[in-house]
This record gives structure tokens, sequence and C-alpha cells, in this order.
């Protein structure tokens, strides 16, 4: 009986929880400022369109934003709201009210979503983490959804964060940003 709760806990740890980080090379202040700004996500998602504040400061606590799969607004889309916030450092982000899944246990997930930026000893680089911590719904049938989609999470979030750093050194090193990884118009999570 112990194997299986351990199982069990394990199980829904590794479900839960997804983190991916990338080493930028540029100051802390040019990392935190990009990732904080909204109007950027464009430049940088591999799987929402764009991001529009609605309510409060954007990337400040109370700050509410919708993200949006499609540019006509159409289909997928969900709610971010900043909770806490330690300046240079730490955000955490609520994410709620999905729409426009095909399966409900997805429209009904609500995620708490970390980013956080440690900046080197030499001050030259930043490592920006985001990690991914799934709140509801948490009955073992999503757990096994959640899990089975584990890899592909991993996967997007990967892509958005080199996007990021290649759009941040760009800037930096004063050239053009060439995106690598670009929107992907068609998703395994669109269809019906």
């Amino acid at each position: 009986m112990n194997h299986i709760i351990v199982f069990f806990f394990l199980f829904s740890f590794l479900a839960c929880e997804k983190k991916e980080s990338v080493v930028i090379n540029a100051p802390l202040e040019a990392v935190w400022g990009y990732v904080g700004n909204s109007d950027n996500a464009k430049e940088w998602s591999v799987y929402f369109s764009h991001i529009k504040p609605i309510a409060g400061p954007d990337g400040q606590v109370g700050g509410v934003r919708r993200c949006f799969r499609r540019s006509d607004e159409t289909k997928n889309r969900w709610d971010e709201k900043t909770l806490e916030l330690k300046p240079m450092s730490y955000r955490k982000i609520h994410t709620y009210g999905l729409q426009g899944f095909p399966d409900e246990s997805f429209n009904s997930a609500e995620f708490h979503v970390h980013q956080r930026f440690d900046e080197s000893a030499d001050k030259k680089t930043v490592t920006l983490s985001f990690g991914s911590e799934l709140l509801k719904p948490r009955d073992p049938l999503s757990l096994v959804k959640f899990l089975w989609h584990s890899g592909e999470v991993s996967r997007v979030i990967s892509l958005n964060l080199k996007n990021i750093k290649e759009a941040i050194e760009s800037r930096h090193q004063n050239r053009p940003y060439v995106r690598p990884h670009p929107y992907e118009l068609v998703h395994a999570w669109d269809q019906k």
C-alpha cells in the first residue's frame, strides 16, 4: 500500500510541474524589462499570437492580461494575473479562465507560472527560468492527461525561452532580431 501512495505522490508531482531555463547574455535590467512587457509576446511565443493587458499595471502585482492563441482573438485564450513580484528576481502569475480547448479538463485548468531571473556573479548573464505548476484539476484522469502532454509543454516553453534569448541578445548587441522558432499556426492542442 505504501508503494502505491509513493507512486501516486511522485506521479502527481511529475504531472503538475514543468520548468525550463535559458542563459541570456544581457544585463538583468534588459531581461526583466523585456519579459515583463506583454507587447513583446508576439515576438517570442510559438503558441499564442499576442497578449493584451486588460486591467491594472502590466507585469505588476494585480495586473491582468489576456493571452490569445490566434491573431483574430478566436478559439483558445486564457487570462493571467500577476500575484507576486520580487523586482529583478521573481514573478508569480496565476493562469485561469482557459477557453476553446477541445478537452474540458484543459478548459477548467488553473496554473501558477513562475518566472525566475538569476543574475551571474559577473553580472554578464541571466538565467531565465519559466516554471508551470498545475493547481487544478487534480483528479487522477486529469493528471494522466496532463502527464501525457507534459513533453509538449516543455517543448513549447523551451522554444519560447530560446526566442526570448535571441530577442534580448540581438537588442543588447545592436543587431537584427532573427526569430529562431516561428509561431505555430497549427498545433495539436487546437484540434477538436
